[in-house]
């Protein structure tokens, strides 16, 4: 498992299943300390939409 969002339900999910499983998770989310240069980014997608964004992750984006 190599995401630490839900590590443990998944896991335990995986293993009800007969998996054995391993968790080393790749990444950690952290706050940014000062966030004006994702909030300029981001007001200027939403005024200039473009044709097609991939989001990576749901964490990675919400909608306000």
């Amino acid at each position: 498992m190599t995401s630490a969002r839900r590590a443990d339900e998944l896991c335990a999910l995986l293993r009800r299943q007969g998996a054995e499983v391993c968790s080393a998770p790749a990444i950690s989310m952290i706050a940014l300390p000062d966030d004006d240069e994702l909030h300029r980014n981001t007001q200027a997608l939403i005024a200039d939409p473009p044709d097609i964004l991939v989001a990576h992750t749901g964490i990675g984006v919400r909608a306000g």
